[in-house]
């Protein structure tokens, strides 16, 4: 029997967004069914790993290393008017809050000091 999506730990549910399509990856998920979820409880995945859930809280981009806002990371239009839907699994799939942030998903052209195996991960 298939486990409810509903029933992940918070921490499953980080692995889950990071695997992009979890169901490509042997997982009983889509990724449809975790987007879903995180609309669901998106503030709560966040609050149970500690990670800051005010609007000013800087976040960094897990492979460009860029800083924003997680407001302007949740809403497709920044929250300047607050309308769009909340993304909260894009936050979580692609950044990492400024103080948990380490380099090591760093794409090979934003590392400063940028191995030949950065751009070709089949040389390491």
């Amino acid at each position: 029997m298939k486990q409810k999506i509903q029933d992940e730990s918070p921490e499953r549910m980080l692995e889950l967004i990071r695997m992009g399509h979890p169901d490509e990856c042997g997982e009983p998920y889509s990724r449809h069914e975790v987007i879903q979820e995180f609309g669901r409880r998106g503030k709560e995945i966040f609050e149970a790993l500690g990670w800051p859930t005010e609007d000013d809280a800087i976040y960094k981009n897990r492979y460009t290393g860029s800083e924003q806002t997680l407001i302007d990371t949740i809403f497709e239009d920044g929250g300047k008017f607050r309308k769009t839907k909340l993304n909260w699994w894009s936050a979580m799939g692609d950044w990492w809050p400024v103080d948990m942030w380490i380099p090591d998903d760093l794409l090979g052209c934003y590392k400063a000091n940028p191995k030949l195996s950065s751009f070709f991960p089949e040389l390491e």
